[in-house]
């Protein structure tokens, strides 16, 4: 039960770590970029102990750092180095995410920020198909 807990947790992390990505994507759009947290194995889930930024240029890079960094305490990490091994935690695919999805990601961090926080919404089911879409009821008494 534990196991599940800790799964639900850091799969929690991927999604916020995926709408950070896609707030800073928006407010840096001329920079390519990665962005990861390092977790200490024996850390609590809410506990991270660095934020990886990975782009050519130093200062873009600690900009960026920086910026994540305060979105997922904003967000309700705890970024706290405790020293020791750590693994890397990447954020959830973006791929296949739609304009509206992206808006819902950038006004989440933008909000929890600003002290308002919601929880990450999962986007990996795929749209349905056309197929899917064709075969729906349709309710014409409106």
């Amino acid at each position: 039960m534990i196991a599940i807990a800790m799964a639900d947790k850091l799969f929690k992390l991927t999604l916020d770590l995926r709408d950070v990505c896609v707030w800073l994507s928006s407010r840096h759009v001329d920079t390519l970029f990665g962005i990861c947290v390092d977790r200490n194995y024996s850390s609590e889930p809410g506990v991270i102990s660095h934020v990886v930024a990975g782009c050519e240029d130093q200062n873009t890079r600690r900009m960026l750092r920086e910026e994540a960094t305060q979105a997922l305490q904003a967000l309700g990490y705890t970024v706290a180095p405790a020293g020791g091994d750590v693994y890397d935690t990447g954020p959830a695919s973006r791929e296949g995410m739609s304009a509206h999805q992206k808006l819902r990601s950038i006004r989440r961090v933008y909000d929890a920020i600003n002290g308002k926080y919601s929880s990450a919404h999962d986007y990996s089911r795929p749209r349905p198909t056309d197929e899917e879409i064709a075969s729906m009821p349709v309710d014409d008494a409106f």
